[in-house]
């Protein structure tokens, strides 16, 4: 069996081995996951800005809208915006991008909650620039540019991580 697994990607592998069980507990394997993240999802948002029909562009601007409006509540928004991640992986028409960020689901939504807690404690330009980050992938996507879309989604998760580790400067 393992024979099998060792010609897959290995992101895939990694996906297949953790299982939906592997949850960051520490700031060293929060930046793990965001260091993960970038080319994964980077290509993914690509993937989707060349492959997205109109359905599943409409499907990633109703994600935004949720995410904006749950940023501005008062609970952490990040079952909203690990939902919109989830829309632009199923945008790419790649079943594997939708069930490896399922599978990384608790690991992903930790690395969020830190950075959103920290984005609701600091000022609103902060929110403004995370709606901004979502804003561009989706336009991105929505235009069909691929490399503006993956660079858009690098840039969002450079800019998460970010947030965590110098989250004393507002960015």
């Amino acid at each position: 069996q393992d024979a099998v697994f060792q010609g897959l990607v290995p992101s895939l592998y990694l996906a297949l081995c953790l299982r939906m069980v592997w949850c960051p507990s520490d700031v060293a394997g929060l930046l793990r996951c965001f260091e993960a993240r970038l080319p994964f999802e980077g290509t993914a948002a690509g993937l989707a800005a060349q492959r997205a029909t109109p359905e599943d562009i409409e499907s990633v601007k109703k994600a935004l809208d949720a995410f904006e409006l749950a940023l501005e509540g008062e609970t952490l928004a990040d079952t909203a915006d690990f939902d919109f991640h989830l829309a632009v992986a199923k945008a790419t028409g790649n079943e594997f991008y939708v069930s490896i960020l399922a599978s990384l689901n608790s690991a992903i939504r930790s690395g969020m909650q830190v950075a959103l807690r920290i984005t609701k404690g600091r000022s609103p330009d902060r929110k403004q620039k995370l709606r901004e980050e979502h804003r561009a992938i989706y336009d991105s996507i929505a235009t069909g540019d691929s490399a503006a879309a993956d660079l858009a989604m690098r840039y969002h998760i450079h800019r998460a991580r970010s947030r965590v580790t110098d989250h004393l400067r507002d960015q």
